[in-house]
């Protein structure tokens, strides 16, 4: 299963799931037909139907979990999908690409239900996967501060003697204050726009999310939503401001 290391929105589900162990091939394609339409509730009408038998397909259930969780928000329904899609996958597969999507979409899903302390369990499990993933870091990072924890003893040892000073890393800095807002903004910077752009998308993610942590909800709010603005919606920092605005609103009663 290849999956773009920065999102699950609508890329990341158009991928070579595993045919040979799925009992109704059609229906699997049709569901992959009906996501390219962006009709999630085609795509898992045929893929209930694929799953009718009691399919041990584990790509199935991952392919529903994901177009639950982040085509049709439903994070609650999506965790089952994930739950199962992780319990089916053997043992000798267990370092596979496949696994770490697994582990990323249900924490991301959990921290959207704002399961944070869960969320980095899941993350974590993905970091133990593939060490080197500094994308992987800051998400787990991130999901330990918002549960209340610590994270910075960790990403401080990660950093350590680590050489390279390219994006992403400038956002494990933003985390342990080691730069500010506008530092991490003239760090995404990008000859290539979509780069430039997905960059962007990601800083001002990462900085709504630093200053959360720091009680600024109103400016917090206005990075999501210029996060939002980038309309970069292959990566998964555009979904999950979309969320923290909904959930600032929620928590305020009104549009933050």
């Amino acid at each position: 299963m290849q999956l773009r290391h920065r999102h699950v929105l609508f890329a990341a589900l158009l991928l070579p799931l595993a045919l040979t162990a799925c009992d109704e091939p059609d229906h699997l394609a049709l569901a992959e037909e009906a996501y390219r339409a962006r009709d999630c509730d085609g795509a898992i009408s045929h893929l209930d139907t694929a799953l009718e038998d009691g399919s041990k397909n584990s790509n199935l259930y991952l392919f529903r979990g994901m177009v639950r969780s982040f085509c049709l928000g439903q994070f609650a329904a999506a965790i089952p999908d994930y739950d199962r899609a992780i319990d089916l996958i053997e043992p000798e597969r267990r370092r596979t690409s496949e696994v770490r999507h697994a582990f990323r979409g249900r924490g991301m899903t959990r921290f959207m239900l704002g399961e944070f302390e869960r969320a980095a369990e899941d993350f974590a499990a993905g970091v133990n996967l593939q060490p080197d993933d500094v994308r992987a870091r800051v998400l787990w990072g991130l999901a330990v501060a918002r549960s209340g924890a610590d994270p910075t003893d960790q990403l401080r040892e990660f950093t350590a003697g680590r050489e390279e000073s390219g994006w992403p890393r400038p956002l494990l800095e933003l985390l342990l204050g080691e730069i500010g807002a506008e530092e991490c903004l003239a760090a995404a910077a990008d000859p290539d726009p979509e780069r430039a752009r997905g960059n962007l998308c990601e800083a001002h993610f990462y900085i709504g999310e630093y200053l959360l942590l720091g009680g600024d909800t109103e400016g917090a709010a206005a990075r999501f939503r210029d996060c939002v603005a980038t309309g970069a919606e292959d990566h998964n920092e555009h979904m999950l401001a979309r969320e923290e605005l909904k959930r600032l609103e929620r928590s305020e009663g009104k549009r933050p």
